[in-house]
């Protein structure tokens, strides 16, 4: 055999440590054990767990108040940046119309032109032929 057939090994495992869902299970199981051992009345406990839960729920809003503006405002600016964009977009449109229809006026225009001077001319041609 080699020397490493007898060497030794060691196996290191990770793991997570655990989910967030055992430390939420955990800490649910250590508060109801505390209210149960705790040294006040009945009515005491309930109170204070009363004002726990209003108070969780009172952050709660805060958070889906303060998510529900952060969302707004992005909605808002995405929204004037799109417009921003579309008014861009239709006002090169609008640009290529006009360039389009100046170009094309300006063909006709020359086509016009170049015809009727070849017409000109070509009896102009005639006219010297003939020597009119």
């Amino acid at each position: 055999m080699s020397d490493r057939d007898d060497a030794q090994y060691v196996l290191i495992e990770r793991s997570n440590g655990g989910s967030f869902g055992s430390f939420v299970w955990g800490a649910a199981l250590g508060a109801g054990l505390a209210l149960l051992l705790a040294p006040r009345s009945g009515r005491q406990t309930r109170n204070e767990i009363r004002a726990g839960v209003q108070k969780l729920r009172d952050r709660a809003e805060d958070a889906v108040r303060t998510a529900q503006d952060g969302v707004t405002d992005r909605i808002d600016g995405v929204r004037t940046d799109v417009r921003g964009r579309v008014d861009a977009a239709r006002g090169a449109f609008e640009a290529g119309r006009r360039a389009a229809r100046e170009t094309r006026q300006e063909y006709d225009y020359r086509t016009r032109d170049a015809r009727r001077g070849s017409a000109g001319s070509g009896s102009l041609a005639a006219e010297e032929d003939t020597g009119i």
